[in-house]
């Protein structure tokens, strides 16, 4: 007899349109509106778990040359690409930090402590909802 296959669901898909709608929902001119953009295009742009996301780390990211090492599940590593537009978004939001950062981590809170992926997830429901968008974290 055989067994029949495990089918998985698709992962949700954003539209185009209802993404920029997220992206317009970034305050850029404050710290947190920046870096939620720079969270938004990086995931966007590279594809990466919400969790590899939150464990990136400084000195794993090459901006300039638009590559980033991450750990992912089972602690295997594996190089993304980004875009020039979502390295633009990462200097942005470096730059505003405007103090002395202390994390390893290239994400950080307000508090300077590496993002939890929980708060990614709801940054992005707070922003779908900002942005009249539905989206499923």
């Amino acid at each position: 007899m055989k067994v029949p296959a495990f089918r998985r669901p698709l992962m949700p898909f954003i539209p185009d349109s209802e993404f920029r709608k997220l992206l317009d929902a970034c305050n850029r001119r404050q710290f947190l509106g920046r870096r939620d953009y720079a969270i938004l295009c990086f995931l966007w742009d590279t594809g990466v778990r919400v969790s590899e996301l939150a464990g990136l780390r400084v000195d794993a990211m090459d901006i300039s040359a638009g590559t980033a090492r991450v750990t992912g599940k089972g602690s295997k590593e594996r190089m993304v690409f980004f875009s020039r537009a979502t390295a633009a978004a990462l200097l942005g939001y470096r730059a505003r930090l405007g103090r002395t950062v202390t994390s390893p981590h290239f994400f950080t809170s307000v508090a300077n402590q590496p993002i939890l992926p929980n708060a990614v997830n709801q940054m992005i429901r707070r922003l779908s909802h900002r942005a009249g968008v539905t989206v499923t974290t």
